[in-house]
């Protein structure tokens, strides 16, 4: 089963964006906010989820408070 989700544009957008991420990395756009768009797609697969993001350039950052609050060390 595939779970579509539109987080929307602009501020709002990333704020979206940002809240269903933050255990996992933070996010910052590299251009405008109001050109900001994203939306993913999930695919669960036994264990595996596999998520394909369409996003405006953003940089993804990771640090150790990621890893302790996801429990991942890899992303």
């Amino acid at each position: 089963m595939i779970t579509r989700v539109d987080f929307g544009c602009g501020r709002d957008g990333l704020e979206r964006q940002r809240a269903e991420t933050r255990d996992v990395c933070d996010i910052e756009p590299l251009g405008p906010i109001t050109a900001f768009r994203a939306d993913c797609e999930v695919a669960r697969v036994g264990p595996t989820v596999f998520i394909l993001t369409r996003t405006s350039s953003v940089a993804y950052t990771r640090k150790p408070v990621h890893v302790a609050r996801g429990g991942d060390d890899h992303y």
